[in-house]
C-alpha cells in the first residue's frame, strides 16, 4: 500500500473531526471521494485506521500524558505503533513526529494501566471511554457488567442490511449477495436481516443499485418491528439526518432520498421492507 497517501488521508479526515467538528463518516465520505486514486484496499485501510484511532482515543491521550493536545500526526504515530502496523521509530519517522514522544507512550503502557487506583478511572482508561459514561455504567450495572460492556461497545460492529421485501425475499436476496462474492448471513432477530461480510463494499454492489436492501442496524429493525407502523399513519421520525435531507419536519427516509427514488419503490416507514430509518424514535402522531 501507498503509505504516504493513506496517511495524508488519515491525517485530514482526523483534522476535520477533531479540529473543526465533523462527524467521522461525513470527513472520510468527502476525503475518499476526492481521492479517487486510491484502491479498494486502500479505502478500507483508511477508513479502519480513523476508526480504530477514534475508538482509541482516550486510552492514546491518556498514554501521551505529556503531549498537550496531542497532534493528529502524534497519534496516528502512537496508533501505528501500538498496534504493530509499524515500529515505533519507523512510525515516528514516517509521521515526522519526535520518536521520544511515541517511545514514552510505548513504555510499559500495561503495566502503567493495571496500575490506576480508582477502578472506575481504570475501565475508563482500559476501553477508551470517558470517565463520565464509566461512572454511569459502573452504577447501573456494577464493575464487572460494566466492564463486559465496555469491551462489547469497542468491538466493531456487523455490516447488516435490511432486505427490502417490496423487490424480493430475504433468503433470495442471501443467494443474491452469494453470487456477487459478498457472504451473508440471517440476523439473529430481525426476520427482515443479513449480515454481510464487513470488508465488502455494500453501496457498489449491483444489488444495493437496484434497491434491494438498505443498510441498517439490526437494533433499528427491530425498532421498526415494534413500532408496527401501518400505511395511512403519521410518523414521526426524530433522527436529524432524516428531516435534514429535504429541511421539512415530515417524514423522510435516510439522507439518499433522490437516490433511492431512482432505485425504485419503497414501503412505508416501519412495514417489511421499508427503508426508512426505524433507529430513531418514532411514534403514532
Amino acid at each position: 500500500m501507498r503509505t504516504d497517501l493513506l496517511d495524508t488521508c488519515v491525517l485530514e479526515v482526523l483534522g476535520l473531526v477533531r479540529e473543526q467538528g465533523w462527524l467521522a463518516d461525513r470527513s472520510l465520505e468527502r476525503v475518499l471521494r476526492r481521492e479517487r486514486r486510491l484502491y479498494a484496499s486502500e479505502r478500507r485501510a483508511v477508513a479502519e485506521t480513523v476508526y480504530g484511532i477514534l475508538r482509541s482515543l482516550g486510552q492514546l491521550e491518556w498514554l501521551l500524558a505529556n503531549e498537550t493536545a496531542p497532534a493528529p500526526a502524534v497519534l496516528l504515530a502512537l496508533w501505528l505503533a501500538r498496534t504493530g502496523a509499524a515500529p515505533p521509530e519507523v512510525a515516528a519517522r514516517r509521521l515526522g513526529v519526535p520518536p521520544r514522544a511515541i517511545m514514552a507512550a510505548l513504555d510499559r503502557p500495561a503495566e502503567r494501566i493495571a496500575a490506576i487506583t480508582d477502578p472506575v478511572g481504570r475501565l475508563a482508561v482500559e476501553a477508551s471511554l470517558p470517565p463520565w459514561i464509566v461512572e454511569r455504567f459502573v452504577a447501573e450495572l456494577g464493575l464487572a457488567e460494566a466492564g463486559a460492556l465496555a469491551r462489547a461497545m469497542n468491538e466493531r460492529a456487523p455490516l447488516t442490511v435490511r432486505a427490502n421485501l417490496l423487490k424480493t425475499r430475504r433468503d433470495a436476496l442471501q443467494s443474491r449477495l452469494t453470487g456477487e462474492g459478498t457472504s451473508a448471513r440471517l440476523t439473529r432477530f430481525s426476520p427482515w436481516g443479513l449480515v454481510l461480510d464487513g470488508h465488502a463494499n455494500a453501496f457498489a454492489l449491483p444489488s444495493f443499485q437496484e434497491g434491494l436492501f438498505e443498510i441498517q442496524d439490526e437494533g433499528s429493525q427491530l425498532v421498526a418491528l415494534a413500532v408496527g407502523a401501518r400505511p395511512g399513519w403519521k410518523v414521526a421520525d426524530a433522527c436529524a439526518g432524516a428531516c435534514r435531507a429535504r429541511r421539512t419536519g415530515r417524514p423522510r427516509g435516510p439522507v439518499r432520498t433522490a437516490r433511492r427514488d431512482r432505485r425504485g419503490p419503497r414501503s412505508p416507514p416501519g412495514q417489511p421492507g421499508s427503508a426508512a430509518p426505524a433507529g430513531c424514535g418514532r411514534r403514532r402522531a
